[in-house]
């Protein structure tokens, strides 16, 4: 199980709701934090770039996070992060939203 979002061009990220999981790692959630932005099924461009505020606020747990795993974790998790950043702004940027499933 995990989240599955579909953006733009049919782009795709997946994150996992378990010891890999983007979130957790900022100390958010995709149930608390993210299904109660997300309406019919999907984030609008303006709740993506709320999710990236709180991700942009919440960098130094995330890094704290990291910094216990192993180097190859912790590089696993800066791509990830990358990865789902640019995700995100690629859809702000089209005004396009984000289909989700949590």
């Amino acid at each position: 199980m995990g989240a599955d979002l579909y953006g733009v061009k049919g782009r795709y990220f997946r994150d996992s709701y378990n010891s890999s999981d983007l979130l957790w790692k900022f100390g958010l959630s995709w149930w608390a934090n993210v299904l109660p932005m997300a309406k019919d099924g999907s984030l609008s461009p303006d709740s993506a770039r709320c999710l990236l505020d709180w991700m942009t606020e919440r960098e130094e747990t995330f890094v704290s996070q990291v910094a216990a795993l192993a180097e190859r974790d912790r590089e696993y998790f800066r791509e990830k992060y990358d990865t789902f950043r640019d995700f995100l702004n690629e859809a702000i940027a089209a005004g396009e939203p984000v289909a989700c499933s949590l």
